[in-house]
């Protein structure tokens, strides 16, 4: 495997060629000057390659204990599978996002993208109308980078602790740089999330109030009484299934 598809999909590499174009004194753009400076990049005996090779095994080293962890997890949790794991820049992981796939002992399997997670900035919110979602924090997550036919679970860690979500497209919303948002509940968790209160935006506050957006109290009431019905009857499946 290139040593350039390696450095492709790590952002860390990414961000120390931006932190090495700073330090060069380059006024212009990174792009520019990484085309000219290509040679010191990226080939054996380049001035900056050492740099940008330990910054690659920094994150592997941690990415391989991560999997390992994952591995115990899932073994644990789901006894007498098979597991895959494959090896970073592989094709599976580098074109398709799989690191592990997962064989239950019926035959069927799922494969799993596993990523790094912050504990202590990732929280299940409730919206003014009481949609739950869950927002994570995790930088090198993307959620259009993982089709549903090719991962179909994602595995967030953080040593002891982990999270686990069906990679349901439309239930998953990427929220700006470094988050990410579940619109349903982990697979299964150990992590405790807490619980926040998600305002709302004041700016599209505003824009509502310049369209008298809700103020026609039967529309919305109607809107509201269609919403209740279909968590009622959600509420009502889940009772009967539990009930069995």
């Amino acid at each position: 495997m290139s040593i350039i598809n390696r450095f492709d999909t790590n952002l860390s590499v990414h961000n120390k060629i931006k932190e090495l174009h700073t330090q060069s004194g380059d006024e212009g753009n990174v792009y520019t000057w990484m085309t000219n400076n290509a040679v010191d990049l990226f080939t054996p005996n380049g001035r900056y390659i050492n740099d940008l090779v330990r910054e690659n095994l920094r994150t592997y080293m941690r990415g391989e204990v991560r999997e390992r962890q994952a591995i115990n997890i899932l073994s644990d949790k789901l006894p007498n599978i098979t597991l895959q794991k494959f090896c970073s820049g592989a094709k599976e992981d580098f074109s398709k996002g799989k690191d592990l796939i997962v064989t239950l002992p019926n035959g069927s399997s799922f494969s799993t993208q596993v990523k790094p997670f912050d504990t202590k900035m990732s929280r299940r919110w409730t919206d003014p109308e009481g949609t739950v979602y869950y927002k994570i924090k995790s930088t090198s997550y993307n959620p259009s980078q993982y089709k549903p036919k090719d991962v179909q679970v994602i595995m967030f860690v953080d040593e002891e602790q982990f999270i686990i979500f069906a990679n349901e497209k439309n239930r998953i919303v990427k929220d700006g740089i470094a988050y990410a948002r579940f619109y349903e509940e982990p697979l299964i968790t150990n992590f405790d999330f807490g619980i926040k209160k998600d305002t709302g935006s004041s700016q599209i506050k505003k824009v509502k109030q310049h369209f008298s957006y809700g103020t026609n109290k039967e529309k919305e009431i109607e809107r509201l009484e269609l919403k209740k019905r279909e968590i009622e009857k959600l509420i009502e499946k889940l009772s009967k299934t539990k009930n069995k």
